[in-house]
């Protein structure tokens, strides 16, 4: 598979938004998420067949048609894995493996790539965090680094963390999104695919979507990206696809970004999107949304390196893991309609101004202690703090005017990470920075970057992100 995007793509009718949900559903397909159940609120699948997926069933699945989907109507998938390697108290040996290095293992031939390394000499749980690529590694031979050289062996059974998502339509502008990342073997009974849980979806029921029974919302690695967990149903609870008021300003046309979600040799599956939505009214380059994002610069133990842009209007880490259903006012600073900007909702932290939290994961997953669902704040070194007037941009000095850097002579938009942080007392933890969004200074919504690589998706003069995998040819628009 490859990354897929799917530029100025119109929705089916004026405000139509499920029409561009089910959009990135075909995109994420195609760039390698797996089917594995679905409903059209009529006629519904749990048998994992791609073809026999209700919201689209071509082998090439950009060329579906939009199908009519009823109320109820759901889409299951599964992303990338991580797994958790056990090595005991066991140390790698020479100067160790670095992070991103590709390591081999010997008889088994599995290939991978370090995310991160815990040694633990005293209570012998130490551990390596690897994104399989080839073949399936097993818990007794020696692991090798292609670069370092240095080498470890297993002490015991590898562990595999699988992603999977679930979208459930409630009508044509809102619905609940869930997420999960389970252990499929010891953590079997959480997950939105066994055996029993689909025994009880109906066409109207999601996986997870009870309140109780069989078909009850996980409490394992697994919360409500957005609307509500174990609704019980699909109108209950529900949460406006873009995280905006039901009826904002006029919707423009949407533009999709999906990252590689399949492993192959020498690649690790990624497995990130953007699902952004021009708002014309306002100008002719900004755009409302969500996000799905793999973390680099984690913390060596985190064997779930995503989390979720969603963002809400709530009191700082108040939320739960089973409900999102605030949404950004249309009256707070212009939020509702500029969204991928620093200073409002990319790394703003006051909920008075619409920004609440922004972001949604999963502290310590794996762990023996603190495995907790999190909520998360943006932070950079060129965002500001709105609320109490505060502007901290230590690499800003004009943000019409591009910049150089002290190690280049030539002059050029700065580009600048977003980090991802919990710092909630006990909870605290560094997601990491999101792979595919970097913020800047100035510019104008729509623009491209690395000849069209990149794309701007937001009008503010400061701190605008810009989105990748872009497809190197198109040029967005929002209308």
């Amino acid at each position: 598979m490859a990354n897929q995007t799917v530029p100025n793509y119109a929705l089916a009718s004026a405000n139509e938004l499920t029409s561009g949900i089910w959009k990135l559903t075909r995109a994420m397909k195609a760039a390698g998420w797996v089917y594995k159940a679905s409903s059209n609120g009529t006629i519904m699948d749990t048998g994992g067949v791609a073809t026999n997926d209700k919201w689209g069933g071509a082998a090439t699945p950009l060329t579906d048609v939009y199908p009519t989907l009823a109320a109820g109507s759901w889409w299951c998938a599964q992303g990338p894995s991580m797994l958790k390697i056990p090595i005991g108290a066991t140390v790698p040996s020479g100067s160790g493996f670095t992070r991103g290095e590709a390591i081999t293992q010997a008889v088994s031939s599995a290939t991978g790539e370090v995310v991160g390394v815990v040694t633990d000499t005293a209570t012998s749980l130490g551990y390596l965090v690897v994104a399989p690529r080839t073949g399936t590694f097993n818990g007794t031979d020696l692991i090798t680094g292609s670069s370092s050289g240095s080498t470890v062996t297993p002490s015991t059974t590898v562990i595999e963390y699988q992603q999977f998502v679930v979208f459930w339509r409630s009508d044509a502008t809102q619905g609940h999104i869930y997420h999960q990342c389970v252990d499929p073997v010891g953590e079997a009974s959480s997950l939105f695919t066994s055996a029993a849980r689909l025994a009880a979806v109906t066409t109207t029921m999601c996986p997870g979507g009870a309140s109780s029974g069989a078909n009850v919302f996980p409490t394992i690695g697994t919360y409500a990206a957005i609307g509500t967990g174990g609704s019980n149903a699909v109108s209950s609870g529900p949460k406006v696809w873009t995280c905006t008021t039901p009826t904002p300003v006029t919707y423009g046309v949407a533009q999709i970004l999906c990252a590689n979600a399949t492993p192959s040799a020498g690649v690790s599956a990624d497995g990130s999107f953007t699902f952004a939505v021009g708002t014309p009214a306002i100008s002719a380059g900004t755009f409302v949304g969500i996000a799905f994002h793999r973390c680099d610069d984690t913390e060596d133990g985190d064997v779930n390196p995503y989390v979720w842009f969603v963002p809400n209007y709530v009191t700082l880490y108040t939320g739960t893991r089973t409900v999102n259903t605030q949404v950004i006012s249309v009256t707070t600073r212009n939020a509702s309609s500029d969204f991928f900007c620093a200073g409002t909702i990319v790394c703003a932290v006051n909920y008075n101004f619409g920004s609440g939290m922004t972001y949604r994961g999963w502290r310590n997953r794996g762990l023996p202690t603190g495995d907790a669902f999190q909520e998360y704040i943006g932070c950079s070194l060129i965002a500001e703090d709105w609320y109490s007037s505060q502007f901290f941009r230590p690499l800003e000095q004009n943000p019409g005017t591009p910049e150089s850097v002290a190690s280049n002579p030539a002059v050029f938009r700065v580009r600048e990470p977003v980090w991802v942080l919990s710092y909630q007392n006990a909870q605290k933890q560094r997601k990491g920075t999101l792979r595919w969004w970097y913020l800047v200074q100035g510019g104008n919504g729509c623009d491209t970057y690395d000849s069209h690589q990149w794309i701007q998706l937001s009008g503010s003069a400061r701190s605008p992100v810009i989105a990748g995998p872009w497809d190197g040819v198109t040029t967005p628009a929002n209308s």
